[in-house]
Formats: C-alpha cells, sequence, structure tokens
C-alpha cells in the first residue's frame, strides 16, 4: 500500500515536471544536432536511422519550432514505456509490481532523462519496452495475436536504433533453448514478424542503397 501511495504522488509529479520543464532549458548538442536533421529530411541518415529526426519534425510542425516542439517526442516516448513497462511487469508478476516498475522509471536518472531530452535513446527505450511486452505474451503467454505487436515494436525500434536487433537475437536464443517456445520455429507468425519489422525498416535500407 505505501508503495501504490508513493507512486500515486511521485509519478504525477514527475510527468508534471517535464511537461512544465520542456519548453524551459535549451537544447543539449545531441538534440540540437538531430534538430539539423529536421532541415534535411530523409528517409534515414548517415549516422542514425530517421526515427528520432521523424519525431522532432512532427513535434515542431504540431507545437512549433522551439524546444517545446522538439522534446514533445521524448515526453510522449516517456509515457508509452511507463505504460509498457507496467504491463510487462503486471503480466510476469503482480500489479505491485507494476506499479514500482513506474515508480523507479519516474525517478531513475536514465529513464528521466529519457522522457524529457529529444535523443535517440527516448524512442528506441519505448519501443524496447513494447518489444519486451510483445515478446512476452507470445513466448510466455503464448498469444499468436502478440506477434503482430512484436514485429510493429520491433521495427520501430531498429528505426529508432540499430542495437534494438540485440532483442531480436536474445528473442530467438530464447526459442532455440525453451521447449515451449520453440514450436513456433514450425508455424508462420514468427516469420511474418520478421518481415513486418524488415518492411518498417525499408526506409533505412533504401537510403543506403541510394547513398552507396
Amino acid at each position: 500500500t505505501r508503495w501504490r501511495v508513493a507512486a500515486i504522488g511521485i509519478v504525477p509529479f514527475i510527468i508534471l515536471f517535464r511537461l512544465i520543464y520542456l519548453g524551459e532549458t535549451q537544447l543539449i548538442p545531441d538534440e540540437a544536432y538531430y534538430w539539423n536533421y529536421t532541415q534535411h529530411m530523409d528517409l534515414s541518415f548517415y549516422d542514425h536511422p530517421p526515427m528520432v529526426a521523424w519525431l522532432i519534425w512532427l513535434g515542431t510542425a504540431i507545437a512549433g519550432n522551439n524546444e517545446f516542439g522538439v522534446r514533445i517526442g521524448a515526453f510522449i516516448c516517456g509515457l508509452v514505456t511507463m505504460g509498457f513497462l507496467y504491463a510487462l511487469a503486471k503480466n510476469l508478476y503482480d500489479k505491485s509490481t507494476g506499479i514500482r516498475t513506474v515508480l523507479l522509471l519516474a525517478v531513475l536518472p536514465f529513464t528521466f532523462a529519457t522522457g524529457f531530452l529529444m535523443t535517440t535513446d527516448a524512442p528506441v527505450i519505448a519501443a524496447w519496452a513494447a518489444t519486451l511486452y510483445y515478446m512476452e505474451r507470445a513466448l510466455i503467454a503464448n498469444r499468436s495475436s502478440a506477434w503482430l505487436g512484436m514485429g510493429i515494436a520491433f521495427g520501430l525500434g531498429i528505426l529508432s536504433k540499430y542495437t534494438l536487433g540485440l532483442l531480436g537475437a536474445a528473442a530467438l536464443l530464447f526459442v532455440l533453448i525453451d521447449p515451449a517456445a520453440r514450436r513456433w520455429l514450425i508455424r508462420p507468425h514468427p516469420y511474418l514478424a520478421a518481415l513486418l519489422a524488415l518492411l518498417l525498416f525499408s526506409p533505412v535500407i533504401i537510403w543506403n542503397l541510394e547513398h552507396h
């Protein structure tokens, strides 16, 4: 009960704190660098996939060409991360653990920053949380429909930062060593999910082909 009361008090405060200060502090160099991407919009970029630029472009188009517009995408990604990790922890344990998970996400410096600063970490953490949620639903809860969510989340994740690809390798390893999950290898769902993720990632492939 104490954890629940603490979370009810702290988490909304942290969310409101982020929202108020989105436009009150100057951009850090990384954010300014990614904002510069939006002045030369493309399918992808030389040193990063395009998600951070797409989010900044959308945010500034809606909220104005200012710090708030640059960062609003990170704020939304932070909420997405909280939602998916709460659901994951609740599915694996219970609601109380889910609440403590959200509380940790709100107060730990790294996850506080990823819900405030518009860097590549903001969308990749959100996609990581979503991919983990759908992986648990597919591989442990045995929900075939979760493969669709996993394909979308994973595809958006590698559009955010290439390192999310390691999560795909982890999922494959789990399927190979877990007898219950191994049966998915003879079903079409994981292959369709991989194809969907590849389709979402195709702008990066096209850009690299066009730029040799």
